[in-house]
């Protein structure tokens, strides 16, 4: 019989192995000690009783909640990023502002500020207030987890906003 206990490992094992932060959107505290713990008694409940094969029951995905109404000032918020992403392969950003604010989005790798073609691009934010950047990430990309920067800038009003996607090997 599938001994379970005998395959689990903490997700701080993957990520070392794989070059990925898995949990980078929680809290610091709170994702140290998901990511270091091997949670056997959870594992049991979601994946198998002793009557049944292993079977995943999945989670419906959430439904996206729409953005903040732009109303007043200068707002900036990063809607997606492509991550992870293997080097050599093309990634996206979206981000949503007031109509009309001129975006710039600077991407920093090991190496310094990249000189992707897509991210030269210093677009207008639609109608809508979203703006977004497609570029490739180079084959020579060392594997890790990179800043990126947006700012946004409207009638003398400047937003800045950071996020940061994980590139690996490929």
């Amino acid at each position: 019989m599938l001994n379970i206990d005998d395959y689990l490992v903490a997700i701080d094992d993957v990520e070392k192995r794989s070059g990925l932060d898995v949990l980078w959107e929680l809290p610091d505290e709170l994702e140290g000690r998901v990511e270091s713990a091997k949670n056997v008694k959870w594992v049991k409940e979601v994946f198998y009783t002793e009557t049944e094969p292993p079977v995943v029951k999945r989670k419906p995905a959430p439904t996206p909640k729409p953005g903040p109404t732009l109303t007043t000032g200068l707002e900036l918020k990063i809607i997606s990023v492509t991550s992870p992403i293997r080097k050599g392969n093309t990634a996206t950003l979206e981000a949503k502002t007031n109509p009309g604010a001129h975006c710039t989005i600077t991407v920093y790798y090991k190496s310094g500020p990249s000189g992707a073609q897509g991210l030269k691009r210093t677009p207008r934010a639609d109608e809508d207030g979203y703006v977004m950047w497609s570029w490739k990430v180079g084959g020579n990309t060392t594997p890790g987890k990179w800043p990126i920067k947006v700012t946004a800038e409207l009638e003398g009003k400047t937003a800045t906003e950071w996020t940061e996607f994980t590139v690996t090997g490929y």
